[in-house]
């Protein structure tokens, strides 16, 4: 994910960083007030002002149950795709267990779903909300 610079009053300082495999980029930067911008599947997630120091950003994530069914039973083996709430597919394929259920990590927001069974495409109707939760 691509990580940007800004200043507190969110002027771009023209400086991207690509996340590593555990989330993280390194600035190195003058002793200076900050702000970062990470961008994460078409939404946009900022920190808190920081000045020398490590900052975090919390991209709140849930789990989100999409069930396809026929006549009130479960169908397997369907694909279900991801959307933003702007329409767009986010890259994201799950595929339906023998209960009809397909499963997906999300950020928490709005999204849609689609199912392709038999040569149809079946959306989840209105825009879903993805909300987070505490375990």
């Amino acid at each position: 994910m691509q990580v940007y610079l800004f200043t507190p009053s969110d002027t771009y300082m023209n400086l991207v960083e690509t996340t590593d495999n555990i989330g993280q980029v390194v600035f190195s930067l003058p002793n200076l007030p900050y702000k970062v911008r990470a961008d994460y599947m078409t939404r946009q997630y900022w920190s808190e002002e920081f000045t020398g120091q490590n900052t975090t950003i919390n991209i709140p994530m849930a789990d989100a149950e999409v069930n396809v069914s026929w006549n009130g039973y479960g169908l397997e083996n369907v694909p279900v795709y991801v959307y933003s709430e702007s329409a767009s597919y986010l890259g994201i394929l799950g595929w339906t267990d023998s209960d009809g259920n397909a499963v997906f990590r999300l950020p928490a927001a709005t999204h849609e779903f689609r199912a392709d069974y038999l040569g149809g495409q079946y959306w989840s109707g209105e825009y879903c909300r993805v909300a987070s939760s505490i375990r």
